[in-house]
Order: structure tokens, then C-alpha cells, then sequence
């Protein structure tokens, strides 16, 4: 009957601390103006352009978003399931997807685009964050605060070896990012 019990109690623990897995998660306010942000009775007061990394138990959570006088500007709930990022502003994200390996896999490997941002036009990989989904489950390699590497430390490159790599950016980033990749 102990080892039972014993058994029974270790189980639920073991479900317990799964339970708590905590998940990194990108608050980010890419608007123009400063926002407050109460995420399962957390306040954090997000400045325009701000960003910051929270962790999050997996599961369901509440968010608020209001402008600095209180006023509501959106109420929703979502779950975490491997961390992502949180769009308080509902602003214009970008995943973009690269190759690191023989040019000539690109078309294979990568499914790229003609890309028109304001009159700009960018060719990649890139995929499109739906701007009024406020919470989206990462799908990308690299967050907010990491930059594509250079290079690959550690990994050689052959005809047949190859490594895709993704990043999701802000609008303003995205433009800046692929200027400096296309000015090289």
C-alpha cells in the first residue's frame, strides 16, 4: 500500500513540474506608442518599440492591452505551447527563411518570393505573421534580438550539406536587414 501511495504521489509530482515548464516568450510593442500590458495579472509598462523576454508556463494565459490612460484596446487569451511571440501593437511581422549551403539548393529548398513592402521589392523565403493574431506559437529559429549568423561555426560546408535557418523580424527590421544582406 506505501509503494502505491508512494508511486501515486511521485506520478502527480512528475505531472506537476511538466505542468510548470516555462517557455520563452517575446513581448514586443513595435507601435509608435507606449502600451501597458497585463498578462495573468502582471503588469509591464511597454515603450514604443519596445521588447521584452518573458517566460510563460505552458498553457492558457490572459492578456490585456491598454493605452497609459487605461483605456482597453484589446482582451484576449492564448495558449502557450513552445513559446512564441506576443504582438500587443498588432503591427506587421516577417518570418524569413535562408539557406546556408550551395546556392543552387535554393530553389528546393526555399520557397521564395517577390516580396513588395512600401516600394520596396524583396525576394526570399518570407512568410507573413497575420497582424491581428496577438499571440503567435514560434515557428522560427532565431527571435527578435538574434541576428541571422554569419557564419556557421562548427559546420562544414559541402555540395550536399546544407542548413535553413529562419528569423522573424519586425516590418522595419525586415527592410533593414535585407538591404544590408543585398548591399554585401
Amino acid at each position: 500500500m506505501r509503494l502505491l501511495l508512494l508511486s501515486f504521489v511521485l506520478l502527480t509530482s512528475g505531472i506537476s513540474f511538466k505542468g510548470c515548464d516555462k517557455k520563452n516568450i517575446d513581448l514586443d510593442n513595435a507601435g509608435a506608442e507606449p502600451l501597458r500590458v497585463q498578462i495573468d495579472g502582471m503588469t509591464y509598462t511597454m515603450p514604443a518599440g519596445s521588447y521584452q523576454r518573458l517566460e510563460l508556463a505552458q498553457g492558457p494565459h490572459t492578456i490585456v492591452v491598454s493605452d497609459l490612460t487605461g483605456k482597453s484596446l484589446d482582451e484576449e487569451s492564448f495558449q502557450v505551447i513552445a513559446g512564441g511571440l506576443l504582438n500587443v501593437a498588432k503591427e506587421e511581422y516577417f518570418v524569413w527563411t535562408d539557406l546556408y549551403g550551395d546556392p543552387a539548393l535554393r530553389d528546393t529548398k526555399l520557397q521564395e518570393i517577390d516580396l513588395e513592402i512600401g516600394d520596396a521589392i524583396l525576394h526570399g523565403d518570407f512568410k507573413s505573421i497575420p497582424q491581428d493574431q496577438i499571440y503567435v506559437e514560434q515557428v522560427w529559429d532565431l527571435n527578435l534580438s538574434e541576428s541571422f549568423p554569419k557564419e556557421l561555426v562548427g559546420w562544414e560546408q559541402s555540395k550536399d550539406k546544407y542548413l535553413v535557418k529562419s528569423k522573424v523580424f519586425r516590418r522595419a527590421q525586415l527592410l533593414e536587414a535585407f538591404n544590408a544582406v543585398s548591399a554585401q
